[in-house]
């Protein structure tokens, strides 16, 4: 079905060009040259918004000294295995926005082994298999933000363990399941935002004990269990506003004893007190409750003796607390 679909469109971008309303490209190895690029001295290829919607192999090859890539806005539709051979020093690399369900093969990155930097957001991916990240052995920073990813599996991220930072965010996705992030042991910031999650299963966050931000805002969490959290030893901002949360069991946030700040504002608690935050807090800075619905009683005095009475509670205006 996916190659119907991209058969169809590259079809209909070739109309369009054969009658006269835009021009599309391959990028080939003379394309580059058209553009200006040197294999010899190119460090900085930006081919951005240039109508491409395919890639031949070999395209790159001589290019070893580029150092950034960027083809963003574009309409590729699919990237075979070892298109970017060639670009063997590349360590930032640009591909948003482009075909609506662009296809990436196993093996669309090799060569690629020193790319600390991808950018894939808003291209319609509803799936990732982990084999194409593979030969990203140096990667830092993923961004899959804004695509339609339905679910995170088991394993998704197994070959990219020296990742620092990963952009979920602004997708479909409802469940993750136990598991899903256990080889990123180096992550620091995870963004999970404006998403479906209805639930937290416990080992989710499993060993991810250097994980320090964590962003859950915006989903549509009702409870938040018991160990939801467990394994995040050096988390210190937790996001959980706008989440629809009715209620926290005793002991959602056991073991979060770096934590500094959380957010817990425009939800629908009605009542937050020590028995609400019991589990560790005990460096806990700010704890923003603005907006939740209905008459929310807050135990000011309960929290002050879970969190050692440093902790400065906000029920009225969040807006100044800006993360």
């Amino acid at each position: 079905m996916n190659a119907i679909f991209i058969l169809l469109g590259a079809l209909s971008l070739l109309a369009q060009c054969s009658s006269g309303v835009n021009a599309f490209y391959n990028l080939t190895a003379e394309f580059l040259k058209q553009r200006g690029y040197n294999p010899k001295n190119a460090t900085y290829i930006k081919l951005a918004e240039d109508s491409i919607i395919g890639i031949e192999v070999g395209a790159f090859k001589g290019y070893s000294k580029v150092t950034q890539l960027d083809l963003s806005g574009n309409d590729i539709t699919s990237i075979l295995a070892r298109t970017f051979e060639g670009l063997d020093n590349l360590q930032v690399f640009n591909l948003t926005y482009n075909y609506y369900d662009i296809t990436l093969n196993e093996g669309s990155f090799l060569g690629l082994s020193k790319l600390e930097e991808l950018n894939l957001y808003h291209n319609g991916f509803s799936s990732i298999e982990p084999a194409i990240f593979s030969p990203l052995t140096n990667l830092k920073t993923l961004n899959l933000g804004a695509n339609n990813l339905a679910s995170i599996s088991k394993n998704a991220f197994k070959s990219v363990k020296n990742l620092r930072e990963l952009y979920l965010n602004d997708n479909k996705i409802n469940s993750i399941k136990s598991g899903a992030f256990e080889d990123l042991e180096s992550l620091t910031s995870l963004q999970l935002n404006d998403n479906r999650i209805k639930s937290i299963e416990s080992g989710t966050f499993k060993k991810l004990n250097k994980l320090e931000t964590l962003k859950l805002y915006d989903n549509d969490i009702s409870t938040l269990d018991e160990n939801s959290f467990e394994e995040l030893s050096s988390l210190k901002y937790l996001g959980l506003e706008s989440s629809n949360i009715k209620k926290i069991k005793t002991g959602a946030f056991n073991g979060l004893k770096q934590l500094l700040h959380l957010d817990l504002s425009q939800n629908s608690l009605s009542t937050v007190d020590g028995d609400t935050l019991e589990g560790g807090l005990i460096n806990l800075k700010t704890l923003l409750l603005c907006n939740n619905q209905g008459r929310l009683k807050v135990d000011e005095k309960s929290i002050k003796k879970v969190t050692n009475n440093f902790v400065d509670i906000e029920t009225s205006d969040c807006e100044y607390y800006l993360y």
